[in-house]
């Protein structure tokens, strides 16, 4: 019995290994009497031998068994494949040429360069309008909190752009290759030294916008919670002119996040001139829908309440066995829902005043 070739596993990680520099690892490693077996995503195994041998890249995607055979037939062993790279082994001398049609396959690599470029300035784009729609107006999902957009967002964005970066050197490398115009010799030590500073440009960039949207949504969070914390100064003010003397109420907004809203309760303070207290509920959403369905839904939970008044996007309404009505507002994206006493106040005026605080 003899015993078997000694084998090794290498971890490939983009920054040792890339797209472009593999071919030339590949070979560096046949001059240690190290072979490639197979190859992967992540790693690459490899048998000791002592024979020699080449190995040759070429952009595609996943070959089927009978085109294996086809290129064993040309002299050259599939191996693997690693981000769009095939990877072939040489197995005799007289091996034949790998590609059939040059202008062809020069043809899909323009195609992909222009897909992979288009691509790379896509991602940073997307990434900026979701960190803008967030502080603009947040909504519930994984960006309404900056940990969670930190932990998911930009590590996504950030492999993505490290995936795209490599494929596009590879093509560029592949299409002087095939072309015959090679550049300048560059070793394999600096192509990993450069790729590693690129790498470094990205991690700070993405950090440091990150790190920019954790501070404004944090800055944005303690004003917003400052009606809360007791003093009055930071309570926020709903002006009512002409009623009934008062020139203003005062009122203390309630956080909370509900699926897909920003809803801002507001609760008018209980007064010494009426005893009573006046609720508002004030829903933002994002989409038209939702606001469709909230508001559908606040008219089924009132039923028997009555339709006083209408006027433009206003209903007044009110309920026969007591003395509460109820004041919606909406338009495309926001409802107001309020419950309001007959004997705090004339509510057709106080609709009117909701309507020009909160939706002029």
């Amino acid at each position: 019995m003899t015993d078997q070739a000694p084998e090794k596993r290498e971890y490939i990680w983009l920054s040792d290994a890339d797209a472009y520099g593999l071919e030339e690892w590949l070979n560096e490693q046949v001059k240690d009497g190290w072979h490639l077996k197979k190859l992967n995503q992540m790693s690459a195994v490899f048998v000791k031998r002592s024979r020699p041998s080449t190995y040759r890249t070429m952009f595609g995607k996943a070959i089927s068994d009978s085109k294996k055979e086809d290129y064993l037939d040309k002299g050259w062993e599939y191996k693997g494949i690693r981000n769009h790279v095939l990877v072939f082994q040489q197995i005799r001398e007289n091996a034949e040429e790998l590609l059939d049609d040059k202008e062809e396959y020069l043809a899909v690599l323009k195609r992909m360069k222009r897909v992979l470029w288009i691509y790379l300035c896509a991602i940073p784009a997307i990434l900026l309008f979701l960190v803008g729609t967030y502080l603009s107006d947040p909504i519930d999902f994984f960006l309404s909190n900056p940990v969670w957009s930190t932990i998911l967002l930009i590590p996504l964005c950030f492999i993505s752009i490290l995936q795209a970066k490599v494929s596009v050197s590879y093509v560029n490398n592949e299409i002087s290759r095939v072309e015959g115009n090679e550049q300048p010799h560059q070793s394999l030590k600096q192509k990993r030294r450069n790729t590693k500073f690129f790498y470094f440009g990205v991690t700070v960039s993405l950090l440091l916008l990150s790190g920019s949207t954790i501070i404004q949504s944090t800055s944005a969070a303690y004003s917003t919670n400052g009606a809360t914390d007791g003093n009055l100064e930071d309570i926020p003010r709903l002006t009512v002119t002409d009623f009934r003397g008062e020139e203003s109420l005062r009122v203390q907004q309630i956080g909370g996040v509900s699926n897909f809203l920003v809803p801002k309760h507001l609760r008018i303070l209980e007064t010494d001139k009426y005893g009573k207290e006046l609720y508002i509920n004030y829903l933002e959403t994002r989409f038209s829908f939702v606001k469709d369905l909230i508001y559908e839904e606040m008219l089924e939970s009132n039923v028997g309440f009555n339709v006083l008044d209408k006027f433009d996007d206003v209903r007044v309404m009110k309920k026969a066995t007591n003395d509460t009505s109820l004041i919606m507002i909406h338009d495309e994206t926001r409802v107001l829902y309020a419950r309001v006493s007959n004997e705090l106040l004339d509510t057709e005026s106080f609709a009117e005043v909701l309507k020009r605080t909160y939706f002029d």
